[in-house]
């Protein structure tokens, strides 16, 4: 598993095992938990599951899913039309309202 230190954000290649644990970076010495990385979909370069922002060219990487290599992506929800209501045509309005007497 390839995980990015939240320090640093240098890759560290770990062992599919260490996801949740705490480990040091070999880079920095920071410690961070362990945590699949996240491609950004715009430059390609890894970051943080938690990042918001992409490390290297700050592009948003918000709502990228992470997934295992080989597995297919979950089949998007049917979506259901709703009708538009029926509009109402406008009442007709006499060309002398504006200027009717009131009182």
């Amino acid at each position: 598993m390839k995980s990015v230190c939240s320090n640093c954000f240098q890759e560290v290649e770990l062992p599919d095992d260490a996801a949740g644990s705490a480990v040091s970076c070999p880079a920095c010495g920071a410690q961070f938990t362990a945590e699949p990385s996240k491609p950004c979909r715009h430059c390609g370069a890894l970051n943080p599951k938690s990042a918001t922002r992409c490390v290297k060219c700050g592009k948003s990487v918000i709502g990228i899913s992470i997934r295992k290599p080989g597995t297919a992506p979950a089949p998007a929800a049917p979506v259901q039309e709703t009708p538009a209501p029926a509009e109402e045509a406008p009442k007709p309005v006499h060309p002398l309202a504006p200027f009717a007497n009131t009182e």
